[in-house]
């Protein structure tokens, strides 16, 4: 089984076996598909190991008025990417 393609439900599965948030009934599967194949065993127990790092990790705080400064480089970016997309639509009907 490769789970390199963007296979988003056996995701959700590594990502909630990670958090501990898989039913018993849910759990008892996703445990035999482990035991078959040793590449969703490795992605698992190294997504729990970095899903308990982080959640033991000290806590980072951004600067304050990061979220205002940010929403404003979004709004920024949307607005350059809306000026080349008329420029590109004029340009088109031009012709």
């Amino acid at each position: 089984m490769d789970i390199s393609n963007n296979d988003n439900t056996l995701h959700e599965f590594i990502n909630d076996f990670a958090e501990s948030k898989l039913s018993k009934p849910e759990l008892q599967a996703f445990s035999e598909l482990m035991e078959q194949n040793p590449e969703v065993r490795k992605m698992s127990y190294a997504g729990m190991i970095i899903h308990n790092k982080f959640r033991t990790s000290d806590k980072i705080r951004a600067k304050k008025g990061f979220e205002q400064r940010m929403a404003a480089r979004f709004a920024e970016e949307m607005k350059r990417e809306a000026v080349e997309e008329n420029i590109e639509l004029n340009s088109v009907n031009a012709d």
